[in-house]
């Protein structure tokens, strides 16, 4: 979501959707609030800051 912010639009992510996935992919429902909550942050618009110590890190893979 911080990375590659078009990927997260209401379009592309539906809240309801990406709710149903955390939850199927076996995530508890406390860490599934979180994933939610940040996303309904994204789509309105704020600025999501990683914390000081994840600055600068990136994934093995690639991210499109």
């Amino acid at each position: 979501m911080v990375e590659v912010r078009e990927r997260w639009t209401k379009d592309h992510a539906p809240v309801d959707a990406v709710r149903a996935k955390c939850l199927d992919a076996g995530m508890t429902a406390e860490d599934t609030t979180t994933i939610v909550d940040s996303l309904r942050k994204r789509q309105a618009g704020k600025r999501l800051v990683p914390e000081r110590s994840y600055k600068g890190f990136r994934f093995a893979l690639p991210v499109e």
